[in-house]
Formats: C-alpha cells, sequence, structure tokens
C-alpha cells in the first residue's frame, strides 16, 4: 500500500519570473544559481507544507499523479540546506486520491505526516496519520474515520504533553455541510478528544493551520458561513482547550465582502490570521491580515494588502524580529495567471521591502506555507505550473527578501 519510489527529478526548462529584479530567468529547474528549486514529473505535482530540519535542511510533503501507485499519492521530499534533493521521489498511497499536507519532525528524527486516505474496497475518505523515519520508510499508519463520513486532515502540531493535535474537516458522505474537525491524540495515536462542530449551525472549512498556544489551548482559522445569509462568508478564528471545548469564537468580515481563512501563525502572544476580502459582485480582492491576542482581541485595524485586482492571502509567517512575511496570490498580465507574492509587513502594516518578491511560472501558482528559516532567511513552498503541468516550488530569500543563492 505504501511505496518507496526510486524515480529521479523530472527536469525541464522552465521560466521563473522574478519581478524583485525585473528579469526573466529561463534555465534547468534545478541549475539556477539560485535558490528556487522544484519537483515533480509529467503530470500534477503539489506541495502543501514544509519545515526546516533540526539537522539542516528542509522536507516537504503534498501530492503528485506522476508517481506512486495511482490516482494522486503522498508525496515527501527531503533537501540539504541548498534545498537541494537528498532522496529519490518518496511516496505513500494506494490506488486512488491520497495527499499529504502536513508534516512536522519527531524529536527523533521521523516525521509525522497528516492528510487523506481513500480507501480503495469502497472509496471513503478518512484522515490519515503516518510516521515515516529519516530515511522515508513507513513506521506506522492510522486512518482516523467513521463510516459514512469524509473526513479530512489539513494541519498536525506536536503538543505541550507529547501528543499531537490535529485540524481538518468532516461531512457526511450524504451532504455537502462541511464541519472543522479537531482531534487530540497522544503519543501513540490513540484518540483522547475530538470536537467536530466547535460552533452548531454553521458551515465551515478547517483550511488553516491549528496552533498550541502558551496556557495549552489550542487556535485555528476556517472560513464560515453567516448566520444571517449563506450567501456571505468570514474569517472565524476558534480558540478550545485542553480537552476540547470552545473557549471562545471570534469572526471577522465586511457585510458587503466574502472573508475566506488560509492560514494562522503565533501563539508566543500574538496570533496572525491571514485570508482573503473578495467583492462578490467585481471578484476583486484583498490580503486580509489580523492580529489577535490569544485570548481572541483584535490587536489594531485589519490590515488588506493590495497589489492589483486579484490578491488572496495564502499564508502568515511570525518572524523572529516581531515582523510579518506573508504569501500571497496576485494576478499579473505577463504570463496570465496567479503569481507567487512574498512580502514582509510590521505590526501596522507597512511593508518593510521596497516591493514583494514575485515568482510565478506559465499558469496558476499558489504558496502554501512560509516560515523563517534559522539563518533568518524566508522559505516558501507550495507548487508552481510550467504550461499546464504543476509542480512543488520551494524557494528561500536572504532577511531582505532577495533571492537567496
Amino acid at each position: 500500500m505504501r511505496r518507496f519510489n526510486p524515480i529521479y527529478l523530472f527536469g525541464f526548462l522552465g521560466a521563473i519570473l522574478l519581478f524583485s529584479c525585473e528579469q526573466e530567468i529561463s534555465n534547468k529547474p534545478n541549475d539556477t544559481g539560485r535558490f528556487v528549486k522544484f519537483f515533480g514529473g509529467t503530470q500534477t505535482d503539489e506541495g502543501f507544507d514544509a519545515i526546516e530540519l533540526s539537522g539542516g535542511g528542509f522536507a516537504g510533503v503534498g501530492s503528485t499523479e506522476s508517481f506512486g501507485a495511482g490516482g494522486s499519492d503522498v508525496f515527501l521530499i527531503i533537501t540539504d540546506e541548498n534545498g537541494n534533493q537528498l532522496s529519490d521521489f518518496i511516496t505513500f498511497g494506494d490506488t486512488l486520491d491520497d495527499i499529504g499536507r502536513s508534516i512536522i519532525e519527531k524529536p527523533d528524527g521521523n516525521f509525522i505526516i497528516v492528510g487523506d486516505f481513500t480507501d480503495p474496497t469502497n472509496g471513503d475518505v478518512d484522515i490519515w496519520f503516518l510516521e515515516v523515519n529519516s530515511m522515508g520508510m513507513e513506521v506506522s499508519s492510522i486512518e482516523i474515520g467513521t463510516p459514512g463520513f469524509e473526513e479530512r486532515g489539513y494541519s498536525v502540531a506536536a503538543t505541550s504533553d507529547g501528543g499531537y493535535i490535529l485540524s481538518g474537516t468532516k461531512k457526511p458522505n450524504s451532504s455537502t455541510d462541511i464541519d472543522s474537525y479537531v482531534i487530540k491524540l497522544d503519543a501513540s495515536g490513540a484518540i483522547e478528544w475530538e470536537n467536530d462542530d466547535a460552533l452548531l449551525n454553521f458551515t465551515d472549512n478547517a483550511a488553516s493551520e491549528i496552533i498550541e498556544t502558551l496556557d495549552g489551548d489550542f487556535v485555528y482559522s476556517s472560513t464560515s458561513q453567516r448566520d444571517s445569509s449563506a450567501l456571505l462568508t468570514d474569517m472565524r478564528l476558534t480558540s478550545l482547550n485542553g480537552i476540547g471545548q470552545p473557549n471562545w469564537n471570534f469572526f471577522f468580515g465586511e457585510n458587503n465582502r466574502n472573508e475566506i481563512a488560509s492560514s494562522v501563525a503565533g501563539g508566543s502572544g500574538t496570533i496572525y490570521s491571514v485570508g482573503s476580502s473578495v467583492d462578490p459582485g467585481s471578484g476583486n480582492s484583498d490580503v486580509y491580515l489580523i492580529r489577535t491576542t490569544t485570548s481572541g482581541t483584535q490587536l489594531g485595524e485589519v490590515i488588506t494588502l493590495d497589489f492589483g485586482d486579484t490578491d488572496l492571502g495564502k499564508a502568515v509567517g511570525e518572524l523572529r524580529d516581531g515582523n510579518i512575511a506573508v504569501a500571497s496570490e496576485s494576478f499579473t498580465t505577463v504570463l496570465n495567471g496567479n503569481d507567487i507574492f512574498l512580502t514582509k509587513v510590521n505590526g501596522f502594516g507597512d511593508q518593510l521591502w521596497d516591493q514583494p518578491l514575485i515568482i510565478g511560472g506559465e499558469g496558476d501558482d499558489i504558496a502554501s506555507k512560509v516560515f523563517e528559516a534559522s539563518d533568518g532567511g524566508v522559505v516558501v513552498f507550495g507548487t508552481i505550473s510550467f504550461s499546464g503541468n504543476p509542480m512543488m516550488l520551494l524557494f528561500k530569500t536572504d532577511k531582505n527578501g532577495n533571492l537567496a543563492e
């Protein structure tokens, strides 16, 4: 069912658009002399989450249709500190669609990967909790699900008690009514508690990371339909206590726009939530960034970033200097698609780089994760598309927003 695939990187010529230096670079994907790396093959390969490893280097997880057993499979890549691939491509899955959406490193060097597993016998979709060693070999596998329901895993974090907290979604197979789904596991992977509806009578989608605050609570963001109008949505920030009971829910949004949640970071005292604010009439959108305390109190005004008509906030990372890295998708006319915009802002929303770093292929490109590396650089992980061929993307800048060598 789970396979280690000795298939090497598929290389081809591609265009990388770097607006930060107003030039176009065309070269082999992993031979540019810069920290811009692509991973994949001839089909759809997507990147969803990445981490810096304790011993140096990076690991990223997503899905692949180019390799594996069929459908999509969990796709794991391991690199050195310069983003150069150390392992052959590693996949896990069966013949239907299996996806890896979140990865963490354990103290022993193993990885925990969370995503979805589709049972080939009946098509049921369950949350997949995988432990993999540093060589990419499966250690254990747990499927979390209830017959008659579709459960998907979006995020995993280690908890202060040695266990794990997972966020995802749950819905009946016969319904489109999606609820956020949070599961607490002990160190062995046994379920301690679960919460599949922190606020009743709302349809929501927990698409963000889940984080543990210093006081032992858990916070995540989601997109929720408003009680007064099912046609509009708000960004919702939710806190659960240590036994899975809701502490609070707060909604952020404007009455005539759709707010869509994407990512949450922080937990040391300030929580950063990023998403999009969309005009349903024109389709124009701005990046929407909210700062709150760990008790949910909003700090300052909502920060909006406007790079053009279509701006979608996708990932946020708290930096050690107290500022914020924001990765978004914005439409550009050069290649007629959404490209990745990376910018650094302070707590007032002022952009600290003269202009965002922009990277794009010949189609829509997606930023899924942004975080600060140990050397102060900023790392972005996601998906880049060349002529309809999506590939995993890993790139890194220095602390000033210049693409790292």
